[in-house]
Formats: structure tokens, C-alpha cells, sequence
């Protein structure tokens, strides 16, 4: 018996000279997860291409290095089309990657924005075992 293939489609909200290699990158490391997944592409920013979301089980919403506050057309149609996917097709999940994850926080009416400095402590001390719920009260 051989496991159902997962219907994903990814937009890719960049235009970079790599995407190619973005593709094949995505592409690599979601067939070794899910070795029958079905992958496509779509284009929002050129082709404003959107993929249905009755037929996909997960969509994927690339990074991108537009400022995702933006108020360009395809970021408000990215934006409108998060919100009607969310809406009306409860059981299809999103996942965004840096400016998706970002865009769908600003599509639901959450801002993002610029940080003067990011401060990261990598020490023993910081990281918590997850499983200890004490440490987190």
C-alpha cells in the first residue's frame, strides 16, 4: 500500500536570478518528507498566479525581500487571497517562510517591522527543555 501524495503548492513571492535553485531547493527537501508530494509553483508577483486551494492541502508562501507593510497590488491581492483561503477553506494550511510568515500576520492585521539591533544569546543557560513545563512559569 502506498501512501496518498499530498497536494502542496508553493508561491514564490521573489523574483530572484536563483529560482531555479530555489525551486530545486524546495522541491529536495519536501520529497524527503513526503516522497509522493505533488509540488507546484505559482508566480503572485508576475503572473499573479494563485494556486485553488480545494485542491491543495498545504500552501507554502516563499520569502521575499519586498517590505512586507507594502501596499503594492499583488501584496494586497497575496493579502486578500491569504484571508479568503483562511475563510473558506479551513482545512488547507499555510506556512510562511520569513516574509510569507510575515505577510500573512499583516494580512490578518498584524504589523511587522525593522528591529534597531537583534540581540541572540546562545548560552547553555538559554535554551529550555521543552518537554520541562517548570521552566517556562
Amino acid at each position: 500500500m502506498t501512501d496518498a501524495a499530498i497536494h502542496i503548492a508553493i508561491l514564490l513571492n521573489d523574483d530572484p536570478p536563483y529560482k531555479d535553485l530555489m525551486k530545486a531547493s524546495f522541491v529536495s527537501s519536501i520529497l524527503k518528507t513526503a516522497p509522493n508530494a505533488e509540488i507546484d509553483f505559482y508566480d503572485p508577483i508576475m503572473d499573479r498566479g494563485y494556486p485553488d486551494p480545494a485542491t491543495y492541502a498545504l500552501i507554502i508562501l516563499s520569502g521575499g525581500v519586498i517590505d512586507p507593510m507594502g501596499e503594492q497590488p499583488w501584496q494586497l491581492e497575496e493579502q486578500r487571497y491569504i484571508r479568503d483561503t483562511v475563510a473558506h477553506f479551513p482545512l488547507v494550511r499555510l506556512l510562511g517562510i520569513g516574509w510569507g510568515h510575515q505577510t500573512i500576520a499583516v494580512a490578518f492585521g498584524g504589523r511587522v517591522g525593522t528591529v534597531e539591533k537583534a540581540e541572540v544569546r546562545r548560552t547553555l543557560n538559554d535554551w529550555r527543555d521543552v518537554n520541562d513545563q517548570e521552566s517556562y512559569r
